[in-house]
């Protein structure tokens, strides 16, 4: 999810996804000219820093009657809207990304100038959703929505969209077994997000030996992950027979995560960004 965000670089992606598009046969040899005019408009917008016009493009387009068209273009709307334009907006992200749950102006700040610049930025707008998560419960529930809908069509984003089906206790509309096995993926932010899911899908289900060989696995793994604290408590309580913390140690496993998340560094927090209820949970 985090990458190196310059303006060359997204002409340059744009340019690779669109180069994928042309097709050598006959048939689709009018999709390709097409595709090749919309590079050039796409490309021509971009270096003049006008992504708004360029997402109006490719709305446009996404109203052809093709369905590989339609993913390729919705794969250009997601590098679109979620690299950064502007080095200096990276910058303010970054710092405000790290103390959003430790300090509440600051976050403030760094958000709303993050915003101000980048409006359809997705990753300014994630850092404002978790911002809302931390200070705004009211806020966070209609936002997350509106993030829900730009997510429906954008395959790289379907697990941030499950964070928040989690998070507004709407898991019943998770598309994944809540079987799942334990995500084992290479890139460590996806395979927290993929456990917390399948752990929240596995407590849905009463699945409760499932839940735990999850956070065995996260435990073993994601040793500094505070909100494991947090989910062996909530398991404890549904499944005391299960995990076997004596009653005065479970009363106590709450009042631990709150500390450990009141202490929590920077660079846990930046690493665990992506879960959108990273030190926020409770029963």
């Amino acid at each position: 999810m985090r990458l190196v965000l310059i303006k060359t670089f997204i002409i340059l992606t744009v340019l690779g996804c669109l180069a994928l598009a042309k097709a050598p046969t006959t048939g689709k040899l009018n999709a390709a000219a097409t595709f090749d005019k919309v590079k050039e408009q796409i490309v021509d917008l971009l270096a003049k820093n006008q992504r708004i016009s360029a997402l109006n493009l490719i709305e446009n387009e996404s109203l052809r009657d093709d369905k590989e068209y339609k993913i390729k273009l919705n794969s250009l709307k997601f590098n679109l809207m979620n690299d950064f334009l502007l080095l200096s907006t990276q910058e303010i992200y970054e710092t405000a990304a790290g103390v959003v749950l430790s300090d509440k102006k600051k976050a403030l700040s760094g958000m709303q100038q993050c915003l101000a610049i980048e409006p359809e930025n997705l990753q300014c707008r994630w850092l404002e959703l978790k911002y809302h998560r931390r200070y705004g419960q009211g806020i966070f529930k209609d936002q997350a929505l509106t993030f829900i809908e730009t997510a429906q069509n954008m395959r790289q984003l379907q697990l941030l969209k499950n964070s928040l089906l989690v998070a507004l206790d709407r898991t019943e509309e998770i598309v994944v077994s809540p079987n799942a096995k334990v995500s084992k993926a290479l890139n460590s932010e996806e395979s927290t997000l993929e456990n917390i899911i399948n752990y929240n899908l596995a407590l849905r289900g009463k699945n409760y030996p499932k839940a735990k060989e999850i956070l065995n696995y996260m435990n073993a793994h994601y040793m500094d992950y505070p909100d494991l604290i947090f989910m062996s408590y909530q398991l404890s309580s549904l499944w005391p027979e299960g995990v076997g913390f004596s009653e005065n140690s479970l009363n106590k496993q709450y009042e631990v995560y709150r500390k450990k998340c009141a202490d929590l560094p920077t660079s846990v927090a930046r690493k665990y960004f992506f879960d959108i209820s990273l030190c926020v949970r409770s029963l």
